[in-house]
């Protein structure tokens, strides 16, 4: 319990704390920012109101070359703490200077590093005209004083609220968070151990408040009431379960012998019935053997005859389709022996191409220089176009002469085949004269197998009905016997349970009117 509220009022209060601090930090940051800001306002215009009264005094003094009343106003100007240079310059020539002696023998250049100082330089003007210059510097140690001061004032102001705060979160959690969540912890620790009848303790000042610890509690306790009212419904259900279960053990265990002696009795005869119907069995099985072989060998010739009929169909379709293909053959002989009067007429007229060309390249020899070269260049390319040609039609016709030659081989083949197609077609329609003779003898076989297998069928199916029937008392005995079994073991299983719900039950204290109420 200690250790809860340790707990939540450390992180509590660690939570309160880092916001607090996030947004004081933040609120200081603005305001040394804002103060920094103005401070630096500040400067500027008393840097400025300076180098006024500074314009107006110097004016005549410079123009005078009056060296005493510079070094005056320099030592007027010096009143201000934060002015720590000044100097007069007029032809080049410094009138008058003064510094504060931490920064002797420094010059204006020394003063313009802006984070360190102020500086102004303004033009001394006499009727329009510029007499001289007026250099001044202001020190911004001020502003850190000032921000030093701000920012321990802020951390001054940022422990005191941190503080402040992180105490009365605390304060404020433990009454109003902690306390009840103690309650509540403690409620539900006597649950886990089982004691329902211990009520939830509240304050009477919590009695009526109602915010979400407050209604979580009442919530709680009325839960722990209906648990405690559950658990006594449930104590009182297992005791009947309890008491149930031995009495379904009981007479469960009766009707399991009881079922087991009757099954014995219907074995035995079952026993008895299998042996003499195992006899006819036998008997109709060879019956039944010769009969199924008469078949088999019925079906078997009626499938011969069937295939020597489709394989007599099939050598015709073969023998039409030979035809058909020995037809193809030859006239594809005949095209290619066109293709070869074809070939003839192109080498007839490369021939004649070539005797052109030939006569073009004399032509080419008596005409002019540039024209005869010329044409004798066409000339000798329309020759070698013509022997190019030569050649290719003497390849295609040794081709053709391939072709025609494999086509009289493939005709010659194909009447090899015919000749041996009708052979077969022949040898075909024997065998499926012999096959239908062997049909008719497996028919009648099978007629004859078929009534004797009927006879002795009668005769095996009386004894199996006898003995389906007994089979099926006996395996419905079984079957109880079985059932018998399994809701013995559910019982004995039941009885477990019961029992073992009975100590859980046990294991929750309830209260004396809650006790009574069971009783």
């Amino acid at each position: 319990m200690l250790t809860l509220q340790s707990s939540l009022i450390r992180r509590l209060s660690y939570t309160l704390t880092a916001i607090v601090t996030a947004i004081v930090l933040i609120f200081s940051g603005f305001i040394m920012f804002y103060n920094m800001i103005t401070l630096e306002s500040q400067l500027e215009q008393q840097l400025h109101r300076t180098v006024q009264l500074a314009e107006m005094s110097l004016e005549s003094a410079v123009w005078q070359l009056n060296p005493d009343s510079i070094h005056d106003i320099l030592e007027a100007i010096f009143i201000d703490e934060t002015i720590v240079y000044a100097c007069v310059i007029s032809d080049h020539e410094i009138l008058g200077v003064k510094m504060l002696p931490e920064f002797a023998g420094a010059d204006f250049l020394f003063f313009r590093d802006p984070s360190q100082f102020i500086t102004q330089t303004l033009d001394i003007e006499k009727d329009q005209q510029i007499i001289g210059h007026f250099q001044i510097a202001m020190s911004r140690q001020n502003i850190r004083r000032e921000m030093l001061l701000d920012l321990f004032t802020i951390a001054l102001l940022t422990l005191a609220i941190i503080a402040s705060i992180s105490i009365v979160s605390i304060i404020i959690a433990k009454r109003h968070v902690l306390q009840p969540l103690s309650a509540l912890v403690e409620s539900v620790t006597f649950i886990t151990e089982g004691k329902l009848d211990v009520p939830m303790k509240l304050k009477p000042e919590r009695a009526h408040i109602r915010d979400e610890i407050g209604e979580l509690s009442r919530a709680f306790d009325v839960m722990r009431q209906r648990l405690q009212q559950m658990i006594i419904h449930i104590r009182k259900a297992g005791e009947k379960i309890q008491i149930a279960s031995e009495n379904i053990f009981m007479a469960v265990n009766q009707l399991a012998a009881a079922l087991e002696q009757q099954s014995a009795s219907i074995v035995q005869t079952t026993a008895t019935m299998e042996t003499m119907t195992t006899t006819f069995r036998q008997i109709s099985g060879n019956t039944k053997t010769v009969a199924d072989m008469s078949e088999q060998t019925r079906t078997v010739a009626q499938k011969g005859v069937t295939f020597a009929q489709e394989m007599i169909q099939k050598m015709q379709d073969i023998q039409e389709t030979n035809t058909q293909f020995q037809q193809k053959i030859l006239s594809l002989g005949e095209r290619s022996g066109k293709i070869g009067d074809v070939i003839e007429i192109i080498n007839d007229i490369a021939d004649r191409t070539k005797l052109i060309a030939f006569n073009a390249a004399l032509e080419a020899v008596g005409a002019s220089d540039t024209t005869g070269k010329r044409f004798n260049v066409v000339a000798i390319e329309i020759r070698r176009l013509a022997d190019s040609i030569i050649e290719s039609t003497e390849e295609i016709s040794r081709n053709i002469l391939e072709i025609q030659g494999g086509i009289r081989e493939l005709v010659l083949s194909s009447n090899l085949t015919t000749q041996r197609i009708t052979e077969g077609t022949q040898q075909t329609k024997i065998m499926n004269t012999g096959l239908q003779e062997i049909l008719g003898v497996a028919n009648r076989t099978t007629d004859e197998a078929k009534q004797i297998a009927m006879a002795t069928q009668d005769q095996q199916l009386a004894h199996d009905q006898m003995l389906f029937a007994l089979k099926e008392i006996s395996d419905s005995t079984q079957q109880f016997v079985g059932a018998g079994n399994q809701v013995s073991k559910i019982a004995t299983e039941m009885k477990t349970l019961a029992q073992e719900l009975y100590h859980f039950i046990h294991q929750f204290e309830l209260s004396e009117e809650d006790a009574a109420t069971q009783t």
